[in-house]
């Protein structure tokens, strides 16, 4: 009976005691411990600061400014039925023509050649006002077929012919005196205009917008013109003197 009572005390000894009794880890005493010289402390403290300068510094992340957003606003006036007030910012002209049809159970068929964008704020307009305005506005022509809407580039064509110019050189802008501004021609189109050859001798074919179409008659005009001429009277020599003295000149040149 002493016995188990003797161990029961033990047990309950090493229990409860507030500090473990075994160590895995026994600290190093300080009079073992590696003692550095001053040049290892030196040495030490320089490879830290060499590592800190290997460092990449993080970079900052700069903001980027926001983007400016497109905006599409279409709204009712309650007042007035049948009218409208329509913001439009940087919009796609498909994009308007698509929104209009669907929200508003139209059809509108919109040409593939139709592009860019719009920018415009109107009210108490009806849809079909806006409609028009905006397609004047962006050189678009709007056609009615039955209950569809049809959107397309409002393009014209127009021959022209030229009577002193040849019009390979003009389009291909080989020029002389003469022809020194007909490069400048194709500058005259817009995006969708084009200009080429025509079957007619001596023709130019151009499709593009009327207002385009009109700059290029008139650009034209300016160039295709005819050398001028003027008759003199000579009182002291003969035309035919002038003619036989360039000869011997021209003679004189080709000899040297």
């Amino acid at each position: 009976m002493k016995i188990f009572t003797i161990l029961l005390f033990t047990f309950l000894l090493f229990v409860n005691a507030p500090y473990p009794i075994f160590s895995q880890h026994e600290e190093v005493p300080l009079n073992q411990q590696k003692k550095l010289s001053a040049q290892e402390v030196k040495e030490e403290e320089a490879e830290k600061e060499s590592q800190q300068e290997n460092k990449e510094p993080i970079k900052e992340k700069t903001q980027q400014p926001p983007q400016p957003k497109s905006i599409l606003e279409i709204k009712g006036i309650e007042e007035q039925e049948g009218l409208y007030s329509l913001e439009l910012k940087d919009v796609e002209l498909a994009d308007f023509f698509r929104v209009v049809a669907h929200n508003y159970h139209l059809n509108i068929l919109v040409d593939e050649e139709v592009k860019g964008k719009i920018t415009a704020s109107l009210t108490n307009v009806t849809l079909e006002e806006a409609l028009e305005r905006i397609v004047e506005a962006n050189h678009l022509v709007l056609e009615k077929k039955g209950n569809i809407i049809i959107i397309k580039p409002n393009l014209i064509t127009k021959v022209f012919v030229l009577k002193h110019i040849e019009a390979k050189r003009v389009l291909e802008g080989e020029s002389d005196e003469k022809e020194s501004k007909s490069a400048a021609i194709h500058t005259l189109l817009s995006d969708q205009g084009k200009i080429f050859l025509g079957k007619q001798s001596n023709s130019l074919i151009v499709t593009d917008h009327p207002a385009n179409v009109e700059k290029i008659m008139v650009y034209l005009k300016s160039i295709d013109k005819g050398m001028s001429s003027r008759v003199f009277k000579l009182k002291y020599i003969s035309a035919k003197d002038i003619v036989e003295e360039k000869e011997d000149e021209k003679k004189k040149e080709s000899s040297k």
